[in-house]
C-alpha cells in the first residue's frame, strides 16, 4: 500500500536516490543536496504557514509517495502556490483570430502567441517524479491528482 503525505527533512535522503534517478532537465529536483534541503523547508514553512489568514505567498508545497511496506519514498509531487505578483511573471496566451470574407469564400484561423504579464499569478504543479518501479497501479495518476485534492482542500490559498 501506498500513501501520499507532506514532505519532511528526514526525506532528504530518499529525494536526493529519486533526484539520481531523474536524469537532467528536471529543475525542480535538482541533484543538489543543498538545494533539495532548502525545498524541503521550504515546504515545511509552507504547511505551517496554511492555517494564517495571510494571502499566499509563493509558498511551496512537496508531497511524497510512501510505500507502506517498505517505508520507501518512491515518489514526490509539488505545488507552487502562487506565481507572480512580486515581481511580474511573464507567460504566453494562445490566441485565434478568425479573418473571413464571404464575398471571396475565404476563412482563415489564426493562432498567435501574445506574451502576458501577470502580477496576480496562478499557483504552479511540478516537481512530479515517481521511481520507475513504481510506474504501474496508478500510482502516477494518484501522486498527480492528489495535488489537486489538497488545493480543493485549500480553497484561500491557490
Amino acid at each position: 500500500m501506498v500513501v501520499i503525505r507532506p514532505i519532511n527533512l528526514s526525506d532528504l535522503p530518499a529525494l536526493e536516490s529519486l533526484s539520481a534517478l531523474t536524469g537532467f532537465g528536471l529543475t525542480t529536483l535538482p541533484r543538489d543536496q543543498k538545494l533539495l534541503r532548502k525545498r524541503i523547508r521550504d515546504s515545511l514553512h509552507g504547511f505551517e504557514k496554511l492555517s494564517d489568514e495571510d494571502p499566499p505567498g509563493g509558498e511551496t508545497y512537496l508531497f511524497v509517495l510512501e510505500d507502506l511496506e517498505t517505508g520507501k519514498v518512491v515518489g514526490t509531487s509539488g505545488i507552487v502556490s502562487k506565481v507572480g505578483g512580486f515581481e511580474p511573471f511573464y507567460a504566453y496566451r494562445i490566441e485565434t483570430s478568425i479573418h473571413a470574407s464571404q464575398q471571396l469564400n475565404v476563412r482563415k484561423e489564426i493562432r498567435t502567441l501574445h506574451l502576458v504579464e501577470e502580477h496576480d499569478g496562478p499557483c504552479e504543479i511540478g516537481s512530479l517524479f515517481l521511481s520507475p518501479d513504481y510506474r504501474k497501479d496508478g500510482n502516477g495518476r494518484l501522486l498527480s491528482l492528489a495535488r489537486f485534492l489538497f488545493m480543493a482542500e485549500s480553497q484561500g490559498i491557490f
